[in-house]
């Protein structure tokens, strides 16, 4: 379980990593030509800190009109003030996946931060649109888990993750499937090896045995010619037996005539 938590853990480290990397290059028109998203947010924060020092009044009065709720728009918990949501809402994604987030749970933090915030969220959201879009069936498991974790904390926020989620979906679901086809392929490969030494050792009896009726044959064949053999000799030897029973039956009668001959 440690090991799994660890492996997520590194997982949203990098989605961190990226994020920071790809606000740097939003829009080439922001007013921080080129900067990381925390350097904007810390200029425009500055700036800020210095309008309300000077003019609280005003600032309030702006407060109540651009953080109000606009037509359409949720009643956000700061005022947008930033020149990068300009850039950052014309992105494609946001085009593909027009979006409205209220960022009520950004209440929890300092005033100060909660533009920062909202902003990186943005950015964070189109990350995972891109991320999504780039998986490969071979990212490991905890991959999609930190998607799908990351996507549930923008829904927190108001973000409609629906479609993002049901894609994240069927891509998990497919790899699951991959997976498992994987593993019985490994199996039907393993019962193959299995049946093919089987047959091997079969087919070596059976050589066997065919050499064993072979020789044995070959054998019935030699004691076949001998006992054609015997039986002409015995035929021979049957015909010289009657011969000589023939000759001594002559030589008894030829006695007894002549024993019994007058002298």
């Amino acid at each position: 379980m440690m090991r799994e938590t660890e492996t997520v853990d590194s997982e949203m480290d990098y989605l961190t990593k990226d994020v920071q990397v790809a606000v740097t290059g939003i829009s080439a028109t922001a007013s921080a030509h080129d900067q990381p998203l925390s350097l904007c947010i810390d200029e425009m924060h500055s700036i800020k800190a210095i309008e309300c020092s000077s003019n609280p009044a005003g600032t309030a009065k702006q407060q109540n009109e651009d953080g109000g709720t606009q037509v359409g728009q949720p009643h956000l918990p700061f005022v947008r003030s930033s020149p990068l949501w300009e850039n950052i809402e014309s992105m494609d994604v946001f085009k593909r996946f027009p979006q409205m987030p209220h960022f009520h749970p950004l209440l929890k933090c300092k005033e100060v931060c909660r533009e920062g915030s909202a902003l990186g969220k943005m950015v964070n959201f189109a990350f995972l649109v891109e991320k999504t879009s780039k998986l490969q069936v071979g990212d490991p498991r905890d991959l999609f888990d930190s998607i799908l974790e990351a996507l549930a904390d923008l829904e927190m926020l108001g973000f409609d993750v629906t479609a993002v989620r049901h894609r994240l979906k069927e891509l998990l679901e497919m790899k699951v499937k991959l997976g498992q086809l994987q593993n019985r392929s490994q199996e039907v490969d393993i019962q193959i090896t299995a049946c093919a030494h089987d047959r091997t050792r079969n087919n070596e009896t059976i050589s066997r045995i065919d050499k064993d009726i072979k020789d044995l044959q070959e054998k019935r064949a030699t004691l076949m010619s001998i006992g054609v053999a015997k039986g002409y000799e015995i035929s021979k030897l049957q015909s010289e037996a009657n011969a000589i029973a023939k000759g001594i039956q002559s030589i008894h009668c030829d006695f007894e005539k002549l024993a019994a001959a007058a002298w």
